[in-house]
């Protein structure tokens, strides 16, 4: 995938093909695909393969144009560059390894000059260029910062710059360090919640981009520039929204297929008409009713901290936990103000706007309005009805003969259409 100027990525080539241990290395005019046992390069949308030996492909970098790796063998580490067809020994650096693998080890290339980073006891060391010496000449190389967990290295303008990714509490830290001109200083920290995985690309000497995933499909763009984060916002929608979105949808699809089961049995077993005359509202009419209203009048203060937590610059914690708590309770003061107003709508006149729509309204049972106080109830009541997805308040409906639900028993109330269908003749007069 590529991201443009926008926030939208476009696909920019595909491979279909099993590889592993694949490294990216961006080149001039194409990106070069590193794996263990194949190397190509994306150029002008089309992807070309090569097979070649296996190496160790984790410090992966590019070396006059193409690319190169350096390889564990023997206890020692082997400069390799790859000629096009296969990959050419270039020389033997004589640092010792127990590991098999050089995932402690990284090279980076600025300017034409080639930077070496290892990893070891927690903490970053640098040397500029190959060091020639042994690896544990204290001379050869220079702290550059702690490590809590992963970390990468890469060219920003000329300098090589060091990013550190902590993801092992709810609150992720993403922390790079750029080379001075004397020593190596910070050059920005960044955090969020629940980051999952993280990536960090230069996007010049001074301004970069992080790519981090909070839940599975949902990617985040954040710029930041001269230290400080400049914008924080989706690359692809966030899970967190999807998830609350769809699961929004799930509860409201369980109910409704119950009522509309309901609506079907009391339609042929149950009388459908108060002693007034008034029809009652089916349930099927009354649960759509329901979640066009809570769509309309609850989704904003359902919807409105789950975005606040997506979208928070958790750099500067202080702000964004008042920011979340006031939200919060911005959220709670529109619930309350919801139930205020549809308990006077439907004392007044019987209807919300989704009972409106569906052509029902709540009355008392002798058809009058039944007032504020009574409309407050049957909503205060409605927690109670809503449990098992509102599998109470359905199944009460269904076997009380007025069809009232436990804020009706309560309140004293019965729901009918607006405009009942003609009574059938009396075939007794």
């Amino acid at each position: 995938m590529r991201l443009g100027d926008g926030a939208e990525p476009r696909e920019a080539g595909r491979v279909e093909a099993t590889m592993w241990n694949v490294r990216l290395v961006p080149a001039e005019d194409r990106l070069w695909i590193v794996t263990g046992d194949a190397v190509g390069f994306l150029k002008d949308g089309k992807v070309t393969m090569e097979p070649a030996r296996r190496v160790d492909t984790q410090s992966a970098f590019l070396l006059d144009g193409a690319p190169a790796v350096l390889d564990v063998g023997q206890g020692s580490y082997t400069l390799l560059k790859w000629d096009g067809s296969n990959w050419k020994t270039q020389k033997t650096l004589p640092w010792k390894t127990a590991s098999r693998w050089s995932e402690d080890l990284r090279v980076v290339v600025c300017d034409g000059r080639p930077h070496t980073f290892r990893h070891e006891g927690g903490l970053i060391f640098h040397a500029p260029g190959l060091p020639e010496g042994p690896w544990a000449d204290p001379t050869a190389w220079t702290k550059v910062g702690p490590v809590p967990w992963r970390w990468s290295a890469f060219d920003a303008g000329g300098r090589p710059v060091v990013a550190t990714i902590d993801l092992r509490e709810p609150m992720g830290i993403v922390r790079a360090f750029r080379l001075g001109t004397e020593r190596w200083e910070p050059a920005f920290e960044h955090r969020a919640m629940f980051m999952t995985e993280a990536g960090v690309v230069a996007t010049g000497p001074d301004r970069f981009e992080i790519l981090s995933q909070d839940f599975p499909g949902s990617i985040k763009r954040v710029r930041v520039e001269g230290g400080r984060v400049e914008s924080a916002g989706g690359a692809l929608p966030s899970f967190m929204i999807t998830t609350t979105v769809l699961g929004t949808l799930l509860n409201l699809c369980i109910p409704l297929g119950l009522a509309a089961a309901l609506s079907s049995l009391m339609a042929r077993h149950r009388v459908a008409r108060h002693a007034s005359g008034a029809e009652y509202a089916t349930l099927w009419r009354r649960a759509v009713a329901h979640a066009l209203d809570g769509v309309v009048a609850w989704g904003p203060g359902v919807a409105a901290p789950f975005i606040a937590l997506d979208r928070l610059d958790w750099s500067d914690l202080p702000r964004a936990i008042v920011t979340l708590l006031a939200v919060g309770c911005g959220s709670m003061v529109w619930f309350l103000l919801v139930v205020v107003v549809f308990s006077w709508m439907e004392g007044s006149s019987g209807r919300t706007p989704g009972k409106w729509l569906l052509g029902i309204r709540v009355v008392r049972p002798d058809g009058t309005p039944c007032g504020f106080v009574r409309g407050l109830g049957r909503n205060l009541l409605r927690i109670v009805d809503s449990f098992l997805q509102y599998g109470v308040g359905l199944l009460a409906a269904a076997f009380t003969p007025q069809w009232q639900r436990l804020g009706d028993l309560a309140a004293d109330t019965i729901v009918i259409k607006d405009h009942p269908s003609p009574s059938p003749p009396n075939p007794n007069p």
